[in-house]
């Protein structure tokens, strides 16, 4: 499965993960062309910002 990410109308955004993550705290850093996603300390993925 490829992450995905949506933003809801709210401001709200949800990332998708595969089943291993769930149950574990992720942090997500926001930047104005990507987002970047943690585990603990370790880096896990960068993707790519879209904007509508």
């Amino acid at each position: 499965m490829a992450p995905a990410c949506i933003q809801s109308d709210t401001g709200e955004i949800f990332l998708t993960v595969v089943s291993r993550l769930i149950g574990h705290q992720l942090r997500v850093h926001l930047h104005d062309d990507r987002l970047e996603v943690f585990v603990g300390g370790s880096s896990l993925l960068t993707l790519t910002r879209g904007r509508a």
